[in-house]
């Protein structure tokens, strides 16, 4: 890392987004291989690093995963963000971890479902 530039700040994402558009990935393979780095250089949890490879705040993460999952009961309005920031600090709530098992499901099935149509595609 450059001396100076935190792990994970906007800074290093820019660099390391900038050096992956050099190596030739866009779109949705660069979000994937940003929020790979993140995972791997920088210790960050697999959500988180997605959010921050896509430039999302903890609101909109909120609102699309409420969107997604279709549930009554989950939060609206400000109380996903504070829901995040608990969850980010170790609190939980029982509620609440079912939901957020949810999108961890729905993220990594699509993410399966593109890899392994990769893998066909190249196999022609």
């Amino acid at each position: 890392m450059v001396a100076g530039i935190k792990a994970g700040s906007k800074a290093y994402r820019d660099r390391v987004r900038a050096q992956l558009v050099g190596l030739g990935f866009a779109g949705e393979r660069l979000t994937e291989q940003l929020a790979a780095d993140l995972v791997a250089r920088c210790g960050k949890r697999p959500r988180e690093a997605w959010r921050l490879a896509n430039e999302l705040p903890l609101d909109e993460v909120a609102v699309r995963g409420n969107a997604l999952i279709q549930d009554p009961r989950a939060p609206r309005g400000s109380e996903p963000l504070s829901l995040e920031r608990r969850r980010l600090s170790g609190c939980r709530r029982a509620q609440n971890g079912c939901m957020s098992i949810k999108i961890k499901a729905l993220w990594w099935r699509s993410t399966v479902r593109r890899s392994i149509g990769a893998v066909e595609a190249m196999r022609g």
